[in-house]
């Protein structure tokens, strides 16, 4: 089942199917119709609804309301993102990256044992089609830069500012 969602920042689009988050991933991103798209071709039959689909998205739901709250719990949702299986290895290393914290692309990319792939770590790290599930806010520039975020670099600001502070200022 594929269904979007109100946050403060901006709607998201929640896909589940059969026990795993496919996508969570912010309607304004310049790639949101891409991943949309990957998404239906991979799984044609998305758009049905099955109970234990809407059971996980309520839970996804949830999550994120309690995440955006301050509630630093990790989320436990088994994760079926389509991608590479270079891009689904660089988001496995950002999942590891601790609420709070930061790392920076190159760090990502030594972190995967590919120092020399920064540029293909930052595209790979773009192509997150589960946003805050899988939290590539938390990557930025080795300079302290914030880099582009697919919900924007307001909203990127926003959640780390949320996980430093624990409270937004929105």
């Amino acid at each position: 089942m594929i269904e979007i969602f109100s946050t403060r920042f901006g709607d998201l689009t929640v896909g589940c199917h059969q026990g795993e988050v496919c996508l969570c991933d912010w309607t304004s991103s310049r790639r949101y119709q891409g991943h949309l798209a990957a998404l239906k071709k991979k799984i044609p039959d998305i758009e049905t609804c099955h109970k234990d689909d809407r059971t996980l998205f309520e839970a996804v739901v949830r999550w994120i309301e309690m995440y955006l709250e301050g509630n630093r719990e990790l989320p436990a949702f088994k994760i079926g993102a389509v991608g590479t299986e270079f891009q689904k290895k660089v988001w496995h290393q950002i999942s590891a990256i601790p609420y709070g914290e930061t790392l920076t692309y190159s760090a990502l990319a030594s972190a995967i044992g590919c120092r020399p792939a920064i540029r293909a770590v930052a595209s790979a790290c773009a192509s997150n089609p589960v946003s805050l599930l899988v939290p590539c806010h938390r990557v930025i520039g080795a300079d302290g830069s914030l880099t582009g975020y697919a919900g924007g670099l307001p909203v990127k600001t926003a959640l780390l500012q949320l996980e430093h502070t624990g409270c937004l200022n929105v």
